[in-house]
């Protein structure tokens, strides 16, 4: 591993070089298996690769990793096709969605964060068909209700869920317009289910960004997380952080035992002191295979890369992706290449199979 390195497989384009939204071959422009428009977020069971296309509404779903470049989709779902893109396609429903930000896949079960619906959609065994109607609901009382909050701030209410992460004991949602993350001790199995902790915030009462001043226990803005373990990190994009606890919480608003891209937990600027190996600019993901731990640093364009997994608050990344070195964060440096970036947001990768990046913005 190195500065700069290379990929070897893009989807959505039909090579490195291409750009295009949804950039079908021999229909430019048009929605296709084969098309995309500002991917999201993404997960993996390790047979199946999950690609949330937000913009054009809607989860892909390849049956095996993808091996070629722009690869078809085997299945789609928020739409009733291939071909369709409609926000609430036939009406707010099951099957439907409107700007989905997040994806994971827990054992036979499927969350997906319907961003702009205000809920977490989940389907207790993963999908077959296209357009399959989710099983269940969280953040809303039906699946025909999407109001913000619904019900007023509580344990069971939504505002904007950017994230979902399925530990396979406990499911966690990035509840980013509330500032906080929401946890649920066990697998929920019925609509609108409430969770049990909540962090960044000092209780089910609060959603303000920082409430009583930035510190190790709020957040501004979580976007998305992932657990390992008994590791916990999240992606603290207004904070320009990544907060890390080191065994899951069991207290509402425990507060982080450490923070990257930060010199302490008090700070929040863009690349505080300068843009280097320790600051970030909105991080929008994390990812850690156990040894390695990886930050998508977004306004940064670049994947910041520790090779084994920070113990210190503002330690240092060991390598980057998609700039030349720790100081440069050029949109494309260098021109648009299997090594160049703009605006990466996604990241999954397992030791042993491909690495995912994925690269587009807002």
């Amino acid at each position: 591993m190195g500065f700069g390195q290379a990929s070897n497989i893009v989807l959505g384009q039909p090579d490195m070089v291409s750009t295009a939204v949804n950039n079908t071959p021999g229909n430019p422009g048009a929605v296709s298996a084969r098309s995309l428009n500002q991917p999201l977020a993404m997960t993996s069971d390790s047979g199946r690769l999950f690609l949330v296309d937000v913009s054009n509404n809607r989860v892909l779903i390849w049956n095996a990793i993808p091996s070629t470049n722009q690869q078809p989709a085997d299945l789609v779902l928020g739409q009733p096709d291939m071909v369709s893109s409609l926000a609430n396609n036939g009406g707010l429903s099951a099957s439907s969605m409107n700007a989905p930000h997040g994806v994971s896949v827990c054992g036979p079960k499927l969350f997906v964060a319907d961003d702009s619906n205000n809920r977490i959609l989940v389907w207790n065994s993963i999908p077959t068909t296209n357009d399959q109607p989710a099983d269940f609901v969280l953040g809303q009382p039906t699946m025909t209700s999407n109001t913000i909050n619904n019900g007023g701030l509580s344990a069971h209410s939504l505002n904007a869920p950017s994230g979902v992460f399925c530990d396979g004991t406990r499911l966690y949602v990035a509840d980013y317009s509330n500032n906080r993350v929401l946890v649920w001790n066990s697998l929920p199995n019925a609509n609108n289910q409430s969770a049990q902790i909540v962090l960044g915030q000092p209780d089910f009462a609060h959603n303000g960004f920082n409430t009583g001043g930035i510190s190790a226990a709020t957040f501004h803005a979580p976007i998305r997380m992932y657990v390992k373990g008994q590791t916990l990190i999240v992606a603290d994009i207004g904070n320009n952080r990544v907060s890390i606890w080191n065994s899951i919480p069991t207290t509402t608003g425990k507060a982080a035992d450490i923070v990257l891209g930060q010199p302490n937990s008090t700070t929040s600027t863009t690349n505080t002191g300068g843009e280097s190996a320790s600051t970030m600019s909105a991080p929008q993901d994390v990812f850690y295979d156990g040894q390695s731990l990886y930050v998508t640093d977004w306004l940064n364009i670049r994947i910041l890369i520790w090779i084994n997994f920070p113990t210190i608050t503002g330690q240092a990344a060991d390598y980057v992706l998609g700039q030349p070195n720790m100081t440069s964060s050029t949109n494309n440096y260098g021109g648009i290449s299997a090594n160049s970036l703009s605006g990466p947001i996604s990241i999954y990768t397992d030791r042993g199979t491909p690495g995912l990046i994925q690269n587009g913005g807002y």
